[in-house]
């Protein structure tokens, strides 16, 4: 694949995982476990396929459209809500979004991890299943899954042939063009800017400006913001291999949140919403009510 043009040293250390597992020194047991079933069932997570929409149960969905709707794997096998939040916040603007029970993972975690056979093997079904849906913007709701889509799918397969959205990017253009009212309640919040979202894709504005449209809503910023953003320890395969370190990240993550002041805690990716709530979890002193960016507009919806 083409040397990126973007995030170097993310992509150093990828090429040398890439490398390792080439030479037969990786990836690592776990990974190895979970990479086997996603190339079985499409998924990470040791679920059925076939569970894919459980989430949109009372949901009719469509298949084809416009706008389709990536769920990806964190969202519909442990985090479901999100997946609701997401589908319903787009019912409210007018949007009816496309979606898929065929869509494979996206393949974020093979990548990381090194394995870029299997990654690529799961890129070209997803783009068939694209293309048969009749997608003209895929939208996104896990920060993961919108930078292996938009960034190295087309490293893979070539420039692509649709818009690609994280769910703030979309929604803040909906907000915008007034689609979406949001009710109006005071509140501090702060934000966590996932590594994949903001690092890696540079979308820093579009979720302050969505969460700055609700009325009385007061955002806060971190010592560490944008750029310059503490890890929340989830990413790049920790999780799974060393959780301790994950959780340990995220409560020093979670002590800059309580710095602030804020009541909330708001991200907008799946893998940092459940690390730093299991963090929280873990410790009663830097217990943070976190939440998804998406579930956070929807509370706060004026219904049509």
């Amino acid at each position: 694949w083409p040397k990126s043009k973007y995030h170097y040293p993310t992509r150093l250390f990828e090429a040398v995982r890439a490398d390792l597992v080439e030479l037969g020194l990786g990836p690592m047991p776990r990974h190895r476990e979970i990479l086997n079933w996603a190339g079985k069932k499409h998924n990470p997570y040791m679920e059925k396929h076939e569970d894919k929409l459980r989430w949109a149960s009372g949901r009719e969905l469509r298949s084809r459209g416009d706008v389709f709707f990536f769920t990806g794997c964190t969202g519909p096998y442990r985090m479901p809500t999100v997946c609701q939040d997401v589908y319903d916040v787009a019912a409210v603007a007018g949007v009816s979004l496309a979606v898929s029970p065929d869509e494979w993972c996206c393949g974020s975690i093979a990548l990381r991890v090194g394995d870029r056979g299997l990654a690529e093997a799961l890129a070209r079904h997803n783009l068939e299943v694209f293309e048969k849906a009749g997608a003209k913007t895929i939208v996104t709701h896990c920060a993961g899954c919108y930078r292996t889509i938009k960034k190295d799918y087309p490293e893979i397969l070539g420039e692509l042939p649709f818009e690609v959205l994280h769910v703030t990017e979309f929604f803040a253009g909906l907000v915008e063009d007034g689609k979406l009212e949001l009710t109006e309640g005071e509140l501090t919040v702060t934000y966590h800017d996932p590594c994949h979202l903001g690092r890696h894709c540079e979308v820093y504005e579009e979720p302050r400006r969505l969460i700055g449209s609700a009325p009385g809503v007061k955002l806060v910023e971190m010592k560490r913001n944008r750029s310059g953003a503490l890890c929340c320890g989830a990413g790049g395969g920790v999780k799974s291999a060393f959780p301790e370190l994950a959780l340990s990240i995220a409560k020093e993550r979670l002590a800059q949140a309580k710095e602030t002041g804020a009541r909330l805690l708001l991200s907008a990716c799946p893998f940092c919403e459940r690390n730093l709530s299991d963090a929280g979890a873990t410790d009663p002193s830097l217990k943070v009510q976190v939440k998804d960016v998406s579930s956070f507009l929807k509370e706060r919806l004026k219904m049509k």
